[in-house]
């Protein structure tokens, strides 16, 4: 009877936490709002989705400027621990690689395979598509096109199956997908899948811009229309559902730094932006000053 006494005390004392949780993150849940400079070079802004065909909920959307001071990609290196037993990465949460490796902005990668049916840290597994980590390449994957960064800043996608090699040799940085999404400004017209939460990448390759976008429930279509829109010339889709995640560092100008969706389950591979805070204004400090000192006695 003891033991049933205190395995009841602890489901129920499990169900008050959980419920709190959720209290607290549908409270701090972000809402619709305009672009805003959260990193030098980066910008964030929040956009409802369109409620057609079963599509709800909010867009989260990141634009980066590429060309901007102090701005820099980054994507989840081999785990060498893991390429000694035949694999390449360990699953991590996208919030812990973002503060290890001190990002502005974290999203989830590619797809991955995995043994078993649970998801749990340090888990050993293998992407399926290729990925270049600060020039050097996990491998080469005849299933998918490449989204790269070079050494100048400029994002590109290669449409090609299997990324060439000239292509690696060039790459800085690089993500792979199973398709390309949207070309020339324009969704592909054979976009299908239901909704669910979804992860895309989109550039513009003559202004050096990329951007990183994550939707609460939107079909592949939706979601690709919202990144047209956006202003991407070129997109992919990365892995989503319950891997789709975005993390903003908690330097973040405008009051957004945290969990914005996602990031519960570990994942093999993150595309992520390092950049600097943003600098008060002259004009922003004095006005603070002076409203600090009207507030004095």
């Amino acid at each position: 009877m003891r033991i049933r006494r205190r395995l009841g005390y602890l489901l129920f004392s499990v169900c008050i936490l959980v419920g709190i949780g959720s209290a607290y993150l549908w409270l701090q849940r972000p809402e619709v709002r305009g672009p805003v400079e959260i990193f030098h070079g980066v910008t964030y802004e929040v956009q409802a989705v369109p409620e057609t065909e079963g599509n709800s909920g909010l867009a989260h959307i990141v634009r980066v400027d590429l060309s901007a001071a102090g701005v820099e990609p980054f994507v989840t290196p081999v785990d060498s621990s893991a390429v000694e037993r035949g694999y390449q990465y360990r699953l991590a949460y996208p919030w812990w690689i973002a503060r290890r490796e001190g990002l502005a902005v974290t999203i989830n990668g590619a797809h991955f395979d995995r043994n078993g049916r649970w998801y749990w840290p340090g888990q050993q597994v293998n992407s399926r598509h290729t990925a270049v980590a600060n020039g050097a390449v996990s491998h080469v994957s005849r299933h998918s096109r490449l989204l790269w960064i070079d050494d100048e800043g400029r994002p590109r996608i290669d449409p090609n199956l299997q990324p060439p090699a000239d292509v690696l040799q060039r790459a800085r940085w690089g993500i792979g997908s199973g398709d390309i999404m949207l070309r020339d400004g324009r969704p592909r017209p054979t976009t299908h899948g239901p909704a669910d939460r979804r992860t895309l990448l989109g550039v513009d390759t003559e202004r050096r811009l990329l951007w990183l976008a994550v939707f609460e429930h939107a079909s592949y279509k939706a979601a690709t229309e919202v990144l047209a829109e956006a202003g991407a010339r070129n997109g992919i889709i990365l892995d989503g559902g319950g891997s789709t995640a975005m993390y903003i560092g908690p330097k973040a100008a405008g009051n957004v730094g945290g969990h914005v969706l996602g990031g519960w389950r570990p994942v093999a591979t993150h595309v992520g932006i390092r950049a600097h805070p943003v600098k008060r204004s002259t004009a922003q400090q004095s006005t603070s000053a002076a409203g600090t000192t009207e507030k004095t006695p």
